[in-house]
């Protein structure tokens, strides 16, 4: 009995290995656990045998690792790519009943911290050990509990499994009725005090208790498991250890034979082989309907857990989404804000803070012009990639299998009633008629650009009369020392503007904010792109707004072409693009630039759009 071992090496023991298949889920699942149990060295092992075939899953002290039978947590017809990370705790609500059982083996690894050698030579007999574990085990619950009450959910879910576990037949008939009953109570009843059960889960328990034991002896044994779960390990193991003796004395007097024999053993033991006078040997015959009436009320329990576990979700995810839509309306009223101060003056006025002026104004090009015309039809076809996403849930085979409800389904079959849950997750796109295109352009005005800000200038308009050809909401700004616009919303470029880059640093991270609130990139609807045009050598705090921009881009599905003349380093700017994994770089000559921007820019939109 016990889903933790002190006494034996498993690595001795065990014949299998952990199946490629299931390393990113068990690499996750042992992040978590570490996390719930404070520790840093707890690895988990996955397979087909673990446990020595008796439990779904147990923690081996030491050697500092969990097993978990994949199998019997997740369902003999789950995949390792339908488990996913552990990190994400909407994972844990798929599988409530996988998640209680793996949260209970943390618990072991984060509580269950007695002295192992005092405990073991103290302890002369199999019932006094199988009593401490057995207390153990609702005491570890009652404090994980309350050390993260969201998680009370799942292992309500595994409880009773657990308990069925540990309450194998060959354990049951080697006890007395009272013995078989008491112990049947320490692993239910005892839950319900520890705050993880609910009287309904054992109400048939409770009553087949009271009708064996009587109401004086469970009111005693009682009053042991819960003062049990008011100690501490590991510096109350005297207080413990007479707890559990009191609790066999208790049962002895009761019933003088029906106590358990054999040397007393702490943890997972060696899977019974059955002898041909087994039977004589069994000093009861009642621990199969024990059994059936446990295994009724796990599966009822199962149910009503699930159905918790996703209420319980749904009113997280919308406090999350409120708390998140909250976050976000702050950030874009902050923005907003931001872009009125930058777009509602003009470079001229005083306290812009920028030292570029302008150098040249003429007339664009013959070639600025072509550039601009092919732009424009690169961008009218690269916006109908924009899609609207449309989930469906069904019980036609489609799409991701939701896992909970297939159990749940499962369950309910089993008690003759129909499963009716939707138990397939599908997504279908659909092109919009007509999205709005936003581009926001950024143009680099430090002293680094000086050398390419005639190919800035011409990149800079042909954008600008590319967006106003296919009515995009266009908008541009430039950045060094200072902020200034040089396109507003509904404006045209009429000619290319050369500017001096004399500024000594970059102000990319008020760019950007202005940039946002004008155009609402991050929030707005339609097809939204992102044009910056620079080397990307910004100071370490300008380098951090950078990366923050591009996840931002990412998450919210803003394509992002990052434009580097030829004649200047990108390193920086290569950089920032692989270590967010978002944008499309350029680094191309000055005659090359607005050309190749129409084909880069549908191959970012492209992208963008198969983020959604």
């Amino acid at each position: 009995m016990a889903h933790y071992t002190i006494s034996k090496s498993r690595l001795a023991t065990r014949t299998g290995a952990t199946a490629p298949e299931w390393y990113r889920a068990c690499s996750s699942i042992g992040t978590c656990v570490n996390t719930w149990s404070g520790r840093n060295d707890l690895v988990v092992y996955g397979g087909h045998d673990t446990a020595e075939g008796q439990a779904s899953a147990a923690y081996y002290a030491d050697i500092a690792e969990i097993e978990l039978n994949v199998s019997k947590l997740f369902g003999e017809f789950t995949q390792p790519d339908q488990v996913g990370s552990y990190e994400d705790s909407n994972t844990h609500y798929e599988f409530p009943k996988a998640t209680g059982a793996i949260y209970h083996e943390a618990l072991h690894a984060r509580y269950t911290s007695w002295n192992l050698d005092d405990l073991q030579e103290r302890v002369k007999t199999q019932a006094v050990a199988q009593a401490f574990m057995g207390l153990e085990e609702s005491r570890i619950e009652a404090l994980g509990a309350r050390l993260i009450p969201d998680n009370k959910v799942f292992l309500r879910a595994s409880g009773l499994e657990l308990a069925l576990e540990d309450l194998n037949e060959d354990y049951l008939n080697s006890m007395g009725d009272v013995w078989q009953v008491a112990s049947l109570s320490l692993l239910s009843l005892a839950r319900l005090d520890a705050g993880i059960l609910e009287a309904s889960d054992v109400r048939d328990i409770h009553q087949k208790t009271l009708d064996v034991l009587g109401a004086d002896l469970l009111a005693e044994l009682r009053a042991v498991w819960q003062e049990f779960q008011t100690i501490v390990a590991p510096r109350e193991l005297d207080k413990g250890i007479e707890l559990a003796e009191k609790w066999v004395e208790l049962l002895r007097e009761a019933d003088p034979e029906g106590e358990p024999e054999g040397e007393p053993q702490f943890g997972i033991g060696e899977p019974s082989e059955e002898s041909e006078d087994s039977e004589s040997k069994s000093k009861s015959s009642s621990g199969g309907s024990l059994r059936e009436m446990l295994e009724e009320s796990a599966t009822e329990t199962e149910m009503d857990s699930n159905a918790e576990a996703e209420a319980q979700q749904t009113k997280r995810q919308w406090s999350e989404e409120a708390s998140e839509r909250a976050k976000q309306v702050k950030n874009q009223n902050e923005r907003k804000t931001t872009a009125k101060q930058i777009f509602d003056k003009s470079h001229d006025e005083r306290g812009s803070g920028s030292g570029s002026r302008i150098k040249e104004r003429r007339s664009p090009t013959g070639a600025e012009r072509a550039s601009a015309v092919s732009i424009a039809k690169s961008l009218e076809k690269a916006k109908y990639r924009e899609r609207s996403v449309h989930t469906r849930k069904t019980q036609v085979p489609q799409g991701r299998l939701i896992t909970r409800n297939a159990i749940q389904n499962k369950a309910m079959e089993a008690r003759g009633l129909r499963g009716e849950l939707p138990t397939w997750k599908s997504k279908s796109r659909k092109h919009t008629d007509d999205p709005t295109l936003r581009v926001g352009i950024m143009v680099d005005i430090s002293g680094s650009m000086s050398p390419a800000m005639e190919a800035m200038a011409t990149t800079a308009w042909v954008l600008s009369e590319a967006g106003r050809r296919v009515q995009a909401k266009t908008a541009m700004v430039y950045f060094g020392s200072g902020v200034f616009p040089t396109l507003r919303v509904g404006e045209r470029l009429d000619q290319v503007t050369i500017y001096s880059a004399p500024d000594g640093t970059e102000k990319f991270g008020q760019a950007w904010e202005s940039l946002d609130g004008e155009l609402g990139l991050t929030y707005g609807d339609g097809v939204r792109m992102l044009v910056i045009v620079s080397d990307g050598q910004f100071t370490p705090r300008e380098t951090e707004n950078l990366r923050n921009a591009l996840v931002e881009c990412r998450q919210n599905g803003v394509a992002v072409v990052f434009v580097t003349p030829e004649m200047c380093w990108s390193g920086m700017a290569r950089d920032a693009i692989q270590k967010t994994a978002w944008g499309v770089h350029l680094e191309l000559s000055v005659e090359r630039i607005a050309e190749a921007i129409g084909k880069t820019a549908t191959e970012a939109l492209a992208r963008a759009g198969s983020q959604t």
